[in-house]
């Protein structure tokens, strides 16, 4: 009897373990700001937030497209930083500077290889979200579906009459990117409340690198029903909180095999928001 039982539990296990890791890790992958990962970056020759990012990234099959937006002294840029100092050849603050100048200035990747003491210039330029925009509009991921697009609303000077400008730039746009298919998000509560009050259907909120403890889910709900969460401080109880309340989940900023395997044990997200796009779909296919 005592062997049976035993027999019993083994073929339980075995079971059990691979319905388990079915159910972990994300619905999708996000390229985050197209190629952003500096080992990314060198070894294709492509800089962070720029149209040849995006188009390898769609090319590559991303669920969705990551992009940072940020106010310019004039218009919408997209730039990661507050400086253009690590990114581009420019020096300044974002919001100081006007689209032209930004527009004129050369992205940089991060390495030195000419020995000048400066990253290497790219031949392309910084875009304007319009330019970003109009690229990604049309484009279509490797199902034929149009391409899903976050945007996070970096930096200052994010008042409710910008939010709602921004809202009428996508309306503007067509091809239904005001909509479920552009998710917007920031890591102020004010800044999403403020997308709340513009209309936009598909919002998040971005928990801080710093922060201390995850908000509830009836936070969350308050405001959006996406939270993105830095993956190393995510925990399983707080997934299922979220899952349970209908709150997507996204997972930022995975690089690296080992922060893979931390992700994974996160348990069932919508997404990870990832450096290494190939190297996560391979991760997980040979998890899977």
């Amino acid at each position: 009897m005592r062997k049976l039982f035993l027999a019993l539990v083994t073929a339980l296990t075995f079971l059990i373990q691979p319905l388990a890791h079915a159910a972990a890790g994300p619905d999708v992958l996000v390229a985050h700001r197209g190629v952003a990962g500096d080992e990314q970056q060198v070894e294709l020759n492509i800089p962070e937030n720029s149209i040849p990012a995006w188009d390898w990234a769609i090319k590559n099959c991303a669920d969705i497209i990551d992009l940072d937006a940020q106010n310019a002294a004039d218009g919408y840029a997209v730039m990661h930083d507050l400086t253009l100092n690590r990114t581009t050849n420019g020096t300044g603050y974002v919001k100081d500077r006007t689209l032209s100048y930004i527009k004129s200035l050369y992205l940089e990747l991060p390495i030195d290889r000419d020995g000048n003491g400066n990253d290497d210039n790219t031949p392309y330029h910084p875009p304007s979200l319009n330019q970003a925009l109009d690229f990604l509009k049309d484009k279509l991921d490797c199902q034929g579906n149009p391409v899903k697009i976050a945007m996070e609303m970096k930096g200052p000077g994010w008042t409710q009459e910008k939010v709602t400008r921004l809202a009428d730039v996508l309306k503007g746009k067509g091809f239904g990117m005001f909509g479920p298919r552009v998710n917007v998000h920031a890591v102020s509560t004010t800044q999403v409340q403020y997308a709340k009050n513009a209309g936009f259907p598909n919002r998040g909120y971005v928990v801080p690198s710093n922060a201390a403890t995850l908000p509830s889910a009836t936070t969350i709900k308050s405001y959006a029903d996406n939270v993105f969460i830095p993956y190393d401080k995510a925990t399983p109880a707080k997934v299922n909180e979220y899952n349970d309340a209908g709150i997507k989940v996204w997972l930022s900023t995975l690089t690296t095999t080992t922060e893979f395997e931390l992700a994974w044990s996160k348990g069932k997200v919508y997404a990870w928001v990832v450096n290494d796009l190939l190297g996560a779909r391979d991760w997980l296919k040979a998890r899977q």
